[in-house]
């Protein structure tokens, strides 16, 4: 069981629920969970966990290197792991009913659950990742054998319709996360700015206050000379 500093737990009790998406900061050397527990269905279903997530930390600050996403069940057997460096991805898993599965993001060099584990122990900046994240529980129908081929060729374009949904909330979560990014970039470019003038204001200051100084010096030098 893996280690759980926040644990938020997902009760999908939806034949298909709908997409949900959120923001999460992870500090250096720790990892959050988030428990999905599914129920029980009819035998000629199938359902299927869909989700992605994005780094939405710039990398250019803080590398992507540290971040792990890995799903997996009680058994620690892992269904999805994300590739190290990678900025986002998105995964598709068929779950099983009356189960538990674990949707963890770490934010450390070392990668505690997964085949595939970083040399690197100690972490390279100490600083938080911010991390935009999405799933949704699809269910589909079975294709019985026995079908005849009007209600096949009906299922094949449910499953098409399926796909297109599917895709279709996914570019919407991605251009949310674009406009959380620009958002997030818009105004930390106008506090520089705001910082630039407010720099170049006190400088303009004390360069006048310099300037005053030294006009009221050399008058009152001149005003003693010639008195003298």
């Amino acid at each position: 069981m893996p280690r759980i500093l926040l644990l938020g737990t997902l009760l999908l009790l939806q034949l298909q629920s709908a997409a949900s998406f959120f923001l999460l900061t992870i500090p250096p050397y720790e990892e959050e969970c988030f428990l999905i527990r599914t129920h029980a269905w009819k035998e000629e279903q199938v359902k299927v966990l869909q989700g992605h997530y994005q780094v939405l930390t710039d990398p250019s600050e803080a590398t992507p290197d540290t971040v792990h996403v890995f799903v997996m069940d009680d058994d620690e057997t892992i269904y999805f792991q994300s590739k190290v460096g990678q900025l986002g991805d998105s995964y598709q898993i068929a779950v099983g009913p009356n189960h538990k599965y674990w949707l963890c993001f770490q934010n450390d060099p070392y990668h505690h659950y997964g085949e595939k584990e970083m040399e690197q122990t100690k972490h390279p900046d100490d600083k938080d990742r911010l991390i935009g994240f999405g799933y949704r529980l699809t269910t589909m129908e079975q294709k019985a054998a026995d079908a005849s081929a009007a209600n096949q060729h009906l299922f094949a374009w449910s499953q098409i319709t399926t796909d297109m949904q599917t895709a279709m909330a996914n570019l919407l979560q991605h251009h949310e996360y674009m406009r959380f990014r620009e958002s997030t970039h818009r105004e930390m470019v106008e506090k520089t700015f705001a910082d630039i003038f407010k720099a170049h204001m006190l400088e303009a200051g004390m360069v006048m206050a310099v300037a005053v100084g030294q006009v009221l010096y050399f008058r009152r030098f001149l005003e003693t000379k010639r008195f003298l």
